[in-house]
């Protein structure tokens, strides 16, 4: 892949949160807009913005199934996105879905409180068993025999 290409998707990749935008990857890759637009297109496959919004929207979707305190207008704002309409379109068209939808869905994949409270039990169970063994047994941990 020719350097100047990997440069400017590095410099996507560390700067998508903030306000950029073609002029500032053309400064840093000193080319032109023309001829980025050109060596993108061969190497990547899209132009260098349409690039951009992917990865804003990719990053979205990760703060929105991670992050749930976060609204989806911080979202947006952590990202570099501004336009609520404009991501929600782009959103729905990456992923099939409103960002609502797809935090909605990312819900419903956790545990819920009493999946939880089961396994804390079982947990807590085994834990009780194993102690129980220890003691009609008489195994001792050898950190409590130091002290």
């Amino acid at each position: 892949m020719d350097h100047r290409v990997d440069r400017a998707i590095e410099f996507i990749e560390m700067n998508y949160a903030n306000n950029i935008g073609l002029r500032d990857l053309t400064k840093c890759v000193r080319l032109s807009t023309s001829r980025l637009a050109v060596l993108f297109q061969s190497e990547i496959g899209r132009s260098p913005l349409r690039y951009l919004k992917e990865i804003r929207i990719q990053k979205a979707a990760q703060l929105l199934s991670s992050d749930y305190l976060l609204s989806i207008k911080e979202v947006m704002g952590k990202v570099g996105l501004m336009s609520p309409s404009h991501f929600t379109h782009s959103f729905k068209d990456a992923f099939g879905v409103t960002p609502t939808e797809y935090r909605a869905n990312s819900l419903s994949r956790l545990p819920s409180r009493s999946t939880l409270k089961i396994q804390a039990r079982e947990s807590l169970q085994e834990s009780l068993t194993i102690d129980n063994r220890v003691q009609q047994y008489g195994i001792v941990d050898a950190r409590l025999e130091q002290k």
